[in-house]
C-alpha cells in the first residue's frame, strides 16, 4: 500500500516505494506445493478414511499459512522520500517507523548467495537516537535503495534538496526505473499517486 499523498510534506516528495520481494514468500509457496502434491499422490492411492481428513486438514493448514503470509508481504512497504524513510506493515493491526534523513547516521545492505541471485537482501538502517540498526528483510535491489538514501543524505546534508516540479518529479522516478531501483509497475504506481494528489 503507498504513501498517501496526504501525509507528505509541503517539500517532500516520494523516491523510492517498495515492497518487499517476492523471494520472502517462496519457503511457504514450496511447503504448500508440496503438501498439496503429497496429498493428491496419497488421494490417488487408497489410505484409511481418518488419515484422508487429516491430509485435508494439513492442506488445509499449509494454504492458510500461506494466506496469512502472503497478506503480510502486501500490507508492508518501504517508502523513501527526500526527507524520511517509512515502514508500514500489518494487516488487521497497522504499524509505521519514520526515521528522518537527518537522524541516519549509517545505511548498509546484506545479500546471502541465494538472494544476490534474486536481486533482494536486507538494509540495514542506523540512526541517532535508537538503540540499534533498523533492519527491513526481503529488499529488491538493496544496492541500489542503499545508493539512493546515500544520495538524498548527501544532498540534504549539503542542503540542496529542493521541492521539485512535477515533471522534474517524474523525470527523477523514470531515471529510478532506468537504474533498476524501481520496476514498471512500481513506476506507473508513483506517477498515478503524483498525477493523483496534484
Amino acid at each position: 500500500m503507498p504513501l498517501p499523498a496526504r501525509s507528505l510534506g509541503e517539500s517532500e516528495a516520494v523516491v523510492v516505494d517498495l515492497r518487499a520481494h517476492g523471494w520472502v514468500l517462496a519457503r511457504p509457496i514450496a511447503l504448500s506445493a508440496a503438501v498439496v502434491v503429497a496429498a493428491g499422490f496419497a488421494a490417488s492411492v487408497r489410505i484409511p478414511l481418518a488419515m484422508a481428513w487429516a491430509l485435508v486438514g494439513l492442506v488445509a493448514l499449509v494454504l492458510l499459512n500461506l494466506l496469512v503470509r502472503y497478506s503480510r508481504w502486501r500490507a508492508q512497504s518501504l517508502v523513501v522520500t527526500t526527507q524520511r524513510v517509512v515502514l508500514r506493515r500489518g494487516v488487521l493491526v497497522r504499524r509505521g517507523r519514520e526515521i528522518p534523513l537527518s537522524q541516519i547516521s549509517d545505511v548498509s545492505y546484506r545479500q546471502r548467495v541465494v538472494e544476490r541471485l534474486v536481486r533482494a537482501g536486507e538494509l540495514r538502517i542506523e540512526s541517532a537516537g535508537r538503540d540499534g540498526a533498523e533492519v527491513f528483510v526481503g529488499v529488491p535491489r538493496p544496492a541500489a535503495v542503499q545508493r539512493e538514501i546515500t544520495r538524498l543524505l548527501a544532498e540534504q546534508r549539503s542542503g540542496t534538496v529542493e521541492r521539485l516540479s512535477l515533471p522534474e518529479q517524474l523525470d527523477r522516478l523514470d531515471d529510478l526505473r532506468r537504474r533498476g531501483v524501481l520496476t514498471a509497475a512500481e513506476l506507473d504506481a508513483a506517477k498515478a499517486r503524483l498525477l493523483g494528489g496534484r
